[in-house]
């Protein structure tokens, strides 16, 4: 069983991406690739309880905001 299978939705063209509605206008995006994990909100609260929930059950290090993915600058707007 995989982590996120009972929480979220698989994307049916990439199986690293998983989806999640929270509430009408919440949604939770998490990308896996081996041994990495980038969280995609547009609720900071809800970050925060998904980072506190991953922090309580597995051993992780958190580097804050992404900066780059596979080769891409990436931008941040609030």
């Amino acid at each position: 069983m995989h982590i996120f299978s009972q929480e979220f939705e698989g994307i049916f063209v990439d199986h690293i991406v998983y989806f999640k509605r929270v509430q009408k206008n919440s949604h939770v995006i998490i990308i896996l690739d081996v041994d990495d994990l980038i969280l995609a909100f547009n609720d900071l609260t809800l970050l925060k309880k998904k980072k506190d929930n991953l922090l309580k059950k597995f051993e992780i290090v958190d580097l804050g905001e992404i900066q780059y993915f596979l080769g891409l600058k990436l931008n941040h707007v609030l």
